[in-house]
């Protein structure tokens, strides 16, 4: 690892990163630095008279009545004008699944799931749908082995 002496790291830093790289490899240094720049993204939610800007860290579920999108996150409940696919779109690649046909959930804020609920890191609960179920546990299960 030669090349880490061509960037302006101190010792310890070298040192570190060297460890890191012996303990978890380039796919683990990969990954490291996706879940860093996922822990950075912001989430716009617009409706007519108001905005609001917000980590996708912080989003716990998106949950759909009619076309209201009600985000709840770490810091209160959000409301949009929309679809529930369309926000899917966006929000897959960060680590959302769709667990019911109303209903979007991060997969980092899953706590355990319990025969056909989902409790969240905050102690909420959310149907999981049969049809969704193999997902969320598959999606759970690989974040774990991570």
């Amino acid at each position: 690892m030669h090349w880490l002496q061509d960037y302006p790291f101190n010792k310890t830093q070298q040192t570190n990163i060297s460890l890191f790289l012996k303990r978890y490899g380039i796919s683990g240094l990969m990954s490291a630095m996706q879940s860093y720049s996922d822990l950075h993204q912001e989430y716009i939610c617009k409706t007519r008279t108001s905005i609001s800007r917000f980590k996708i860290c912080d989003i716990y579920y998106l949950k759909i009545l009619e076309h209201t999108i009600n985000v709840h996150t770490e810091y209160g409940t959000y409301q949009k004008y929309g679809s529930l696919s369309t926000e899917l779109k966006y929000l897959a690649p960060y680590g959302f699944l769709k667990c019911n046909q109303s209903c979007v959930v991060s997969i980092r804020k899953i706590r355990t799931i319990c025969s056909d609920d989902i409790i969240l890191t905050n102690g909420e609960s959310l149907h999981l749908s049969r049809h969704y179920a193999p997902q969320i546990i598959l999606a759970l299960s690989r974040k774990h082995q991570n």
